[in-house]
């Protein structure tokens, strides 16, 4: 088939012509489509945009020179199908210039098509649309447009011949091992980087199972559906041996949602790695309900060494009310053995909550003192679209109604002021522990620590003069 197509990461989000700071993964999503364009002798091309720090313009540019028979486009990448961005412009940028300088179709996928399918799809004329993440079903939807110029398959949202919208209903791909391995020789390997407490060295991610069965209320979940699917752990090895062996990988990271959901078969691909004696240190995400001893040791023999666990709050109060359902105590005793063992524990902290007081927030302060020896800053909970929260608070407002409107909700109950002195307290506890006395320290020790003891002082000197 003497086809061409090009599959496009998009630019990062750009405030005032300053780039919002991103993370660097692979597309998996995109390499995982190009692979199987491949063996049907397609020439794929694949724009990175992120990881290229290309502008809009450039990735015209890049259309442009490759003249493609069809454009595969991800509204967002996969380490973000879980937390959309509602930010249309950059979307709708590059889909207007890419039509300028091209008569090619656009196939498009991600959260954004989930959540604003009828908008997206009839303000920026994209002429296809897959639902969910099905990557199986956008090559196979590719290979049609490729071949007859349309499709009919189920689970993709297109224009019929009148130019109404046909709208396609959500269909996640069950079966994993259908999945190749990704066209990695695509993508500049060399750019990814890790997260930033995560082991050093030429970095990827992989993805060995999909799927997660909790309903956090913070969460959005469109894209990769309550059940738990599985690759085999053969093609999850071979995966692994492309990346050491061709792209010299040094530390890896399985992007599940629930790496050790199935305990059994952690167990065995560690095995599996110890026995391939493969140099490289790897590390998850997952929860804490799903974590112990044993396996952590059985992990850090075969080369973990980061767990990213979601704490979410100190307080256990709106830990049940985003319904994480986790139990603190425990989540401190899992995080203290994971220490143990030899494996960092990240401990991913937020605040601003709709039901937050400044007493739950001083908790989660206090969780961290007592838990966390590593430079971990909360972050501000966003409402992210789609999600219950969302869903809650903000349905049918706009992007910029949304945002008013929860800064409003946080600080109904938890003031910025208050925000702002907590995460100072762990800052100074943090720099003071390890001994980092620099700017910052000495920024929030001025701004927030002294003026709160003057106060205490005061109080104090005011309660000794009522007594004599």
């Amino acid at each position: 088939m003497d086809k061409k197509v090009i599959l496009i990461n998009r630019p990062l989000v750009r405030v005032k012509g300053l780039k919002v700071p991103s993370r660097k993964w692979q597309p998996l999503d995109l390499a995982y489509i190009a692979a199987i364009l491949e063996k049907e002798n397609v020439r794929c091309k694949i724009v990175d945009a992120r990881a290229l720090d290309l502008t809009v313009d450039d990735v015209i540019e890049e259309v442009k020179r490759f003249q493609p028979d069809l454009v595969v486009f991800a509204t967002d990448p996969v380490d973000f199908y879980q937390c959309p961005n509602p930010n249309w412009q950059t979307l709708k940028d590059v889909v207007v210039g890419i039509k300028k300088v091209t008569n090619a179709k656009i196939l498009s996928f991600g959260p954004q098509i989930n959540l604003f399918e009828k908008e997206l799809m009839y303000q920026l004329k994209i002429d296809f649309a897959v639902k969910g993440d099905n990557p199986l079903l956008s090559a196979e939807v590719a290979l049609d447009i490729l071949n007859q110029g349309k499709t009919f398959k189920e689970g993709v949202s297109y224009f019929d011949d009148k130019d109404n919208l046909v709208y396609g209903k959500v269909k996640h791909l069950m079966d994993l091992t259908l999945l190749p391995v990704p066209a990695y020789h695509l993508l500049p390997m060399k750019l990814y980087t890790g997260l930033w407490d995560f082991p050093g060295g030429n970095f990827s991610i992989i993805i060995s199972s999909r799927g997660c069965p909790f309903h956090c209320k913070f969460c959005y979940k469109g894209m990769i559906g309550d059940s738990v699917r599985m690759r085999d752990l053969n093609q999850v090895m071979n995966e692994i041996k492309t990346l050491v062996k061709d792209f010299n990988i040094e530390t890896i990271f399985f992007f599940d949602e629930i790496f050790t959901f199935n305990r059994n078969r952690v167990i065995d691909l560690c095995q599996r790695i110890i026995d391939s004696r493969y140099s490289f240190k790897w590390g998850c995400q997952s929860r804490i309900d799903f974590i112990d001893e044993e396996l952590l040791r059985v992990m850090h023999q075969a080369g973990c060494r980061y767990i990213s666990y979601g704490i979410e709050s100190g307080s256990q109060r709106i830990v049940d009310l985003a319904n994480k359902k986790i139990n603190l105590i425990k989540a401190g005793d899992i995080i203290e053995l994971t220490r143990k063992v030899g494996i960092f524990p990240h401990t991913n902290m937020m605040y601003g909550f709709p039901q937050e007081t400044d007493e739950d927030f001083k908790k989660s302060i206090d969780f961290l003192i007592k838990h966390s020896e590593e430079d971990n800053m909360p972050s501000k909970m966003n409402f992210f679209v789609g999600s219950p929260y969302y869903n809650e608070y903000l349905t049918g407002a706009t992007h910029q109604e949304a945002v008013a409107i929860s800064q409003k909700l946080i600080l109904s109950k938890l003031s910025l002021v208050d925000a702002e002195r907590g995460l100072s307290r762990w800052m100074i506890y943090r720099h003071w522990k390890k001994r980092k006395f620099n700017l910052m320290f000495f920024y929030f020790l001025l701004k927030f620590l002294l003026p709160s003891l003057i106060i205490k002082i005061k109080l104090m000197r005011n309660r000794y003069y009522d007594l004599v």
